[in-house]
């Protein structure tokens, strides 16, 4: 009976107050919702910008953003350049391998910044799930940091900012995809018509668009397939490499491993031939890759290349790879002892690239 008492009263209010027609002044939202802080309160503001790609056209839209902001900071007396964070050539669909990005959520955690500042939603990120985490992330800090975009104009620290960064986020994400899907759509074309991407590897050289032998790497790959045709194993042959001295397929460490013998055993280029689409991207956003097992087409292409040995002798080690090899393969990868690292035990970067 009191709840029902409360609720006539409040309805009573509302009635009154419409009744009454009290006067009641009307301030109008901001055009510009950007942060106007007082004149006597400095902030400290973070621009940030990136482009996707390192072409020519692309490089100079970065420098052009850079000076843009240094001219954007001064029209701002009470606000002050910490610096201008920017990614050069990285994609925008994940901020995992972003890594001025990082760092200016890590100075913004620290307390050294109190606002970001950048273009649009589809610069900071193409994904909902990451552009919506960090405007939450940085406006639970305290004191809180915000977000402007300019574009779409929107401030994460206002009433709808949120709001409207899920709804433009969502379509930044959409246009991602639809572009990841049109990328991907070109290659295949390209490979269905028989233009291969071109991956250089060791025992060639990338000349003029070509794979040319080149003789030294050349006789090291052919040395290790008659060594393991020969009986020895995997192990033996990275062993007996290192004791000669050999440089690596990547340089990178002091010695061969049984990974990157077996990398070599299980590449088919080394017989002249070519298989594409090894692999498929079945999460953009995490770039996680997956090895080709009929999910979609995959193309073959014989004798594009000089061959280093016979198809029979590829097919022949390929075959004879043991299961000890493969173990020994993934506990080099996950202890990261190997110099090449692959989705699947035998077929690695190869799989990857093409």
């Amino acid at each position: 009976m009191a709840q029902e008492s409360k609720n006539e009263n409040r309805k009573q209010r509302i009635r009154e107050a419409f009744h009454d027609g009290k006067q009641v002044e009307r301030m109008p939202a901001r055009e510009d919702m950007a942060p106007q802080h007082s004149d006597d309160v400095i902030y400290r503001v973070a621009p940030y910008c990136r482009v996707s790609t390192m072409s020519e056209m692309q490089a100079e839209s970065f420098e052009i953003q850079q000076q843009y902001y240094n001219e954007y900071i001064a029209k701002h007396p009470n606000w002050t350049l910490v610096r201008i964070y920017a990614d050069e050539g990285i994609s925008a669909t994940s901020v995992k391998n972003r890594k001025d990005f990082n760092n200016m959520i890590e100075d913004c955690k620290a307390g050294k910044i109190d606002l970001i500042v950048t273009k649009s939603v589809s610069r900071f990120a193409r994904n909902v799930v990451d552009c919506i985490k960090y405007a939450r992330d940085l406006r639970a800090l305290s004191p809180p940091v915000g977000i402007y975009f300019e574009t779409e104009n929107i401030n994460t620290l206002s009433q709808n900012g949120e709001l409207l960064l899920t709804v433009l986020a969502a379509f930044a994400q959409d246009e991602s995809v639809n572009k990841s899907i049109s990328v991907a759509w070109g290659i295949r074309q390209r490979f269905a018509k028989g233009i291969p991407k071109l991956v250089k590897p060791y025992g060639y050289q990338n000349v003029d668009g070509k794979l040319v032998v080149d003789e030294e790497e050349a006789g090291v790959v052919i040395r290790i397939f008659a060594f393991y045709l020969g009986g020895k194993t995997p192990y033996e042959i990275a062993k007996i490499l290192t004791h000669e001295g050999i440089p690596t397929p990547t340089g990178k460490k002091p010695c061969w491993t049984i990974s990157s013998v077996t990398y070599i055993l299980g590449n088919d280029r080394y017989c002249g031939d070519v298989i594409m689409q090894k692999s498929l991207c079945v999460d953009l956003f995490a770039h996680k890759r997956v090895r080709n097992l009929g999910q979609v087409e995959r193309y073959r292409m014989r004798d594009v290349h000089p061959p280093l040995i016979s198809k029979e002798e590829w097919r022949e080690a390929k075959n004879r790879i043991s299961m000890p090899d493969r173990e020994a393969v993934i506990l080099e990868e996950i202890t990261g002892e190997g110099i090449l690292s692959s989705l699947h035990p035998i077929l690695f970067k190869e799989d990857i690239d093409v």
